[in-house]
C-alpha cells in the first residue's frame, strides 16, 4: 500500500463519528419538544438535517416493504419530512453502498415504528393501526438481520486495504461512512424493543389482512412455527 493510501486509510478510521440526533426541536422539531435545551437542540438538528438533505435522497417507504407503496406519495412520505427524515446515499463502491443501504433501511424501519406511535398519539389511529400491521413482521425479523449486517460490516472493513489500493479516491468517504455505520448499527438492537412496544398493541387492531400477517409472524417467532395460527391474539 502506498504511503498516501495508508494516510487516507488512517484518517478514515480515526475520523469522528457523526451522531444523528434522535430528538428534534422544541419549537419546530418534534423530537426536541419539552427539552430544556430546546433552542440548541433545534439548531443542532437543523444543521444535521441540512447536511443530510444535501448528501442523501429521501427513502421511499416501499423500499422497506412493498405494501407501504401508498405512503411513497410526496404528501404522505414521512421520510421526506423534516421531523422523520431518512435518506440514502451512495459512495461509489458496491460493497459499501449495499451495506449502507441495508443499514439505512433498518434505521428507517425503527423510525417508521416511532412515526406509527406518533400518528396514534396524534389521533390518526386508523392509519397508525394500518401501518403497524404492515411493518410488525419486518420489525420482528430485524432482530435476526442485525447480526448479518454486523458480519457484512466487518467484511467490508477488512477489505479497506484493497479499497485503498484499487480506489484510492474513495477510501476516505468510504472509511467515514463505515465509521458512522458502526455507531448506527450498534444502536439498532437497543431500539428494537421500544419499536415493537409501539407497534404490537396497534397491530392487534389493524385492518384484517395486515392484522393476520402481523399476528402470524409473532406466532412463528414465539413458537417456531409449530403452533396453530388462529389470526387472533388476546
Amino acid at each position: 500500500m502506498s504511503s498516501l493510501a495508508r494516510v487516507l486509510l488512517a484518517l478514515s478510521l480515526t475520523s469522528a463519528v457523526a451522531v444523528v440526533p434522535t430528538a428534534a426541536d422544541a419549537g419546530e422539531y418534534l423530537q426536541c419538544e419539552g427539552k430544556k435545551d430546546g433552542t440548541k437542540c433545534n439548531k443542532r438538528y437543523e444543521k444535521w438535517l441540512k447536511k443530510e438533505k444535501a448528501r442523501t435522497t429521501p427513502l421511499k417507504p416501499s423500499q422497506l416493504n412493498e405494501r407501504l407503496e401508498p405512503w411513497d406519495a410526496d404528501d404522505k412520505n414521512p421520510f421526506a419530512t423534516a421531523d422523520w427524515y431518512a435518506g440514502s446515499r451512495a459512495i461509489g463502491l458496491d460493497s459499501v453502498d449495499e451495506l449502507l443501504g441495508e443499514v439505512t433501511k433498518a434505521q428507517a424501519l425503527v423510525k417508521m415504528a416511532k412515526y406509527v406511535g406518533y400518528l396514534h398519539k396524534s389521533g390518526d389511529k386508523e392509519q397508525a393501526k394500518e401501518l403497524a400491521g404492515i411493518i410488525l413482521p419486518d420489525l420482528i425479523a430485524l432482530k435476526e438481520i442485525v447480526p448479518t449486517l454486523q458480519e457484512k460490516l466487518q467484511a467490508v472493513q477488512a477489505d479497506l486495504p484493497n479499497i485503498a489500493k484499487e480506489s484510492p479516491t474513495l477510501i476516505l468517504p468510504a472509511g467515514k461512512a463505515l465509521t458512522q455505520t458502526v455507531g448506527h448499527l450498534g444502536k439498532i438492537p437497543g431500539d428494537i424493543p421500544g419499536a415493537l412496544a409501539a407497534v404490537v398493541p396497534l397491530a392487534k387492531g389493524a385492518p384484517a389482512a395486515a392484522k393476520t400477517m402481523a399476528v402470524d409472524a409473532v406466532n412463528d417467532k414465539v413458537t417456531g412455527g409449530g403452533a396453530k395460527k388462529t389470526g387472533k391474539r388476546r
